[in-house]
This record gives structure tokens, sequence and C-alpha cells, in this order.
């Protein structure tokens, strides 16, 4: 099964392979995805599939979620896509080359 990996757009470069999902991205230590920024609340976001579409799902921040620049409160993530929480932006890849 090909896994999800957010690689952050900026220094320090951080790869995350994404091992289950749902996936809360948040501040909080028990967020599954931390992101230490202070415009991302401590639940920001959650990482999920359905039907093999991998979505994100905003959980009603101030700030926002956004999908190649543009605010969402859902939206299907593809290959090479970029997701900005905060000031975080990580580009969407599979292992193996997934495309959808």
């Amino acid at each position: 099964m090909q896994k999800l990996v957010l690689v952050s757009a900026g220094p320090p470069e951080r790869r995350i392979v994404v091992e289950t999902l749902p996936a809360v991205i948040g501040r909080e230590v028990s967020a599954d995805i931390r992101a230490d920024d202070s415009r991302v609340r401590g639940f920001h976001c959650v990482l999920d599939s359905e039907d093999e579409t991998v979505f994100v799902l905003d959980l009603g921040t101030r700030n926002g979620t956004f999908v190649n620049g543009v605010r969402v409160g859902r939206a299907e993530l593809r290959d090479g896509d970029t997701l900005t929480v905060g000031r975080i932006t990580f580009v969407v890849h599979w292992e193996g080359g997934r495309e959808r």
C-alpha cells in the first residue's frame, strides 16, 4: 500500500510519512503531525481518506487551511499539491509516485 508523504516546502526541510489516516495536524502534543507555529490551532485540520481519495478537512480555524493557495473547508489532495497550515507549507506526495 502506498503511503502519503508530506515534505515541508521551506527550511528546515521535514519529511513526514503519514502511516495511518485519519491524522490530525496541529500544535497540541497529542496531534498526529505537530506544527509548531502560533498561527496553527491545537487541532487545526485532519487528513483522511474515503473511497481511496485522500482529503484535508479544516477544523473551523480562524487562519484557515489552504490547498494550492486556496482556502478550503474540505479538499481532495493530489500528488504535487501544496498544503498550507499557518506559515508551514507541505508538498503532498505518495511513496511510489501515486497519480490521481
